[in-house]
C-alpha cells in the first residue's frame, strides 16, 4: 500500500527519535534543504508516533479480516488519487511564473472533482460486484463515504504541489500531523462504537479532509492572488504546456500505484481478507520509518531538482548521486532495527492475532530497503519530463510483481511464500528504478554540456 505514512514508528526513547531525525537530515545536501528535511521528517515522526500510540488499541478493536477490507478500500483509493489531478500537481513546482503554477492548481482541482464524480457513480452502480472480488463487499453501501474521502484526498494532492513550490515545508508537516491525529481518533471512536471496517474508512476520510483543509488555509492569499484573473484561455495554455504530464505521466503514475497496490489486492483476491489484513498491517508497521525518509527527502529533492533543472548550469546528476549516498547511510541501520523490532515486539504489543505480521515484516525488509534508496529520487524523471522512461519503469515493475504472485498461486504456495516472492521481485524492480533514473540524468548532462559549448559558456 502507499499509505505507509499512516504507520507507527517502532517504539523507543525520545533521544533515539531525535538522533534518527538528525541522521535523516544529513541526507539533504546542505543549508536550507537540510532544515526543510528536518521539518518534514519531524512532522512525519510525530504523526507516526501518534498513530503508534493508537495501534495497540485499534489492533484489538478490529480483526485482521476487517483491516483487510479497509486496506482494500485504501488501496483502491490510492490508485485513483495518484491520477486524480491527472498528475498536473507534479508540474506545479516547475513554471517560472507564479500565475501558471496557480493555473495548474486550478486544473488539478477541476480534474479531482470530475474524477471523484465518475468514481462515486461507479461505486454506486457496481460497487458491490467490484468489492466482492476483494472480499470487501460489505463496504459497498458506504460508497458516499469513499467518494468524500477521494475528494478530500484530491484536494490534499493538489495543494501539496503548491506547498512544495512555495517551500512551505512546515505547512506540509503540520498537515500530516493533523491527518494522523484526526484519522487515529476517528478510527478509535468508531471502533469502540463497533462500526467494523466502515469505522476504519470513516477515520481515514476524516484525516484526509483535515490535511486538505489545513493546506488550503496555508495556501491562502498567495494562491488566490496568483490565480486572480484565471480564464479558460489561461488554463488551456497551461494544460497544453504541461500536456506530457496527463498524456504520459498519468499513465506511468497510475502504473506505479498499481505496482504498489497490486501485492495487497492480489493477496486479498487469492488468499482472503484475513491474510490481506496481516500483510497490510505489516506494510504499515515497516512503512513508517521508510515513509519518514521517503516523503521528507523526496519532496525536498523534488524542489531542489526542479530549481536546478530551470538553471542551465544546474547539476542534477551530482544532486542525485549525493542524495543516494547519504540515503544509503540511513537505510542499513534503520531497516536492521525494524527487522529486529518486528521479531520481538509485534505479537506482544498488538496481540496474538497479529503475530504473523511480524514474520511478514522480516520478509519485506529487503524490499523496503530498496524502496528507501530509490523512491525519494523517483521525481527525477518528472523533473526531466521523461515520462516515457517513467512509463517503461513502472510497466517493468508491475510485470515483475504480477509474475511473482502468479507463480505463488500456480504452485499453490502459502501466503507466506507469496510474500517472499513479492519481496524478491519488488527489490529487483527498485534496483531498476535507480538505473533508469541514472541513465536519464546522464543523457541530460550530455545535453547541457553540448548547450554550454554551443553558446560558448565555460564548462
Amino acid at each position: 500500500m502507499t499509505q505507509q505514512g499512516d504507520a507507527p514508528l517502532p517504539e523507543g526513547s525520545g533521544g533515539r527519535r531525535s538522533r534518527l531525525v538528525s541522521r535523516i537530515t544529513r541526507v539533504a545536501p546542505s543549508g536550507g534543504l537540510r532544515r526543510a528535511v528536518a521539518i518534514i521528517a519531524g512532522g512525519q515522526a510525530l504523526a507516526a508516533i501518534i498513530v503508534a500510540l493508537t495501534y495497540p488499541v485499534t489492533a484489538r478493536l478490529y480483526t485482521p479480516a476487517q483491516f483487510g477490507a479497509f486496506a482494500t478500500i485504501v488501496s483502491l483509493l490510492s490508485l485513483v488519487l495518484t491520477v486524480t489531478c491527472l498528475t498536473y500537481d507534479q508540474a506545479i513546482p516547475l513554471p517560472e511564473r507564479q500565475e501558471m503554477a496557480a493555473d495548474l492548481v486550478v486544473l488539478s482541482l477541476i480534474c479531482t472533482v470530475v474524477i471523484t464524480a465518475i468514481c462515486t457513480l461507479v461505486l454506486l452502480l457496481f460497487g458491490e460486484d467490484l468489492l466482492d472480488r476483494f472480499d470487501a463487499g460489505g463496504l459497498a453501501s458506504y460508497w458516499w463515504l469513499i467518494g468524500l474521502a477521494q475528494l478530500a484526498g484530491g484536494l490534499y494532492v493538489a495543494l501539496t504541489g503548491w506547498a512544495i513550490r512555495t517551500r512551505d515545508y512546515r505547512g506540509l508537516a503540520v498537515a500530516r500531523l493533523g491527518q494522523a491525529i484526526v484519522a487515529s481518533a476517528g478510527q478509535v471512536v468508531a471502533g469502540v462504537a463497533g462500526a467494523g471496517a466502515a469505522g476504519l474508512v470513516f477515520g481515514d476520510g476524516l484525516g484526509r479532509a483535515a490535511a486538505g483543509g489545513r493546506l488550503s488555509a496555508r495556501a491562502g492569499q498567495e494562491l488566490r492572488r496568483s490565480a486572480a484573473g484565471v480564464s479558460f484561455d489561461r488554463l488551456r495554455r497551461s494544460a497544453v504546456r504541461y500536456r506530457r504530464f496527463p498524456l504520459i505521466g498519468s499513465w506511468s503514475t497510475l502504473i506505479n500505484s498499481i505496482g504498489f497496490e497490486a501485492p495487497l489486492l492480489l493477496l486479498v483476491a487469492f488468499y482472503g481478507s484475513e491474510n490481506g489484513g496481516l500483510f497490510a498491517f505489516a506494510q504499515r508497521l515497516i512503512g513508517a520509518p521508510v515513509a519518514l525518509v521517503v516523503l521528507a527527502v523526496g519532496q525536498v529533492f523534488m524542489a531542489e531538482a526542479a530549481e536546478r533543472a530551470r538553471d542551465p548550469s544546474g547539476d542534477l546528476l551530482e544532486l542525485f548521486r549525493t542524495t543516494l549516498k547519504r540515503l544509503a547511510l540511513v537505510a542499513a541501520p534503520l531497516m536492521l532495527c525494524v527487522a529486529v523490532g518486528a521479531t520481538l515486539l509485534v505479537g506482544p504489543v498488538f496481540g496474538s492475532d497479529w503475530a504473523e505480521a511480524g514474520t511478514y515484516i522480516v520478509i519485506l525488509t529487503p524490499l523496503y530497503t530498496m524502496q528507501l534508496l530509490s523512491s525519494p529520487l523517483a521525481g527525477t524523471l518528472a523533473v526531466l519530463e521523461r515520462q516515457d522512461l517513467a512509463l517503461v519503469r513502472e510497466l517493468v515493475r508491475i510485470l515483475l510483481l504480477t509474475i511473482a504472485i502468479v507463480i505463488a498461486q500456480t504452485l499453490s504456495l502459502s501466503a507466506t511464500w507469496a510474500v517472499v516472492l513479492l519481496s524478491a521481485a519488488g527489490s529487483f524492480a527498485y534496483v531498476l528504478y535507480g538505473l533508469i533514473s541514472l541513465h536519464a540524468l546522464r543523457v541530460d548532462a550530455r545535453r547541457r554540456k553540448i548547450a554550454r559549448e554551443t553558446i560558448g559558456e565555460p564548462q
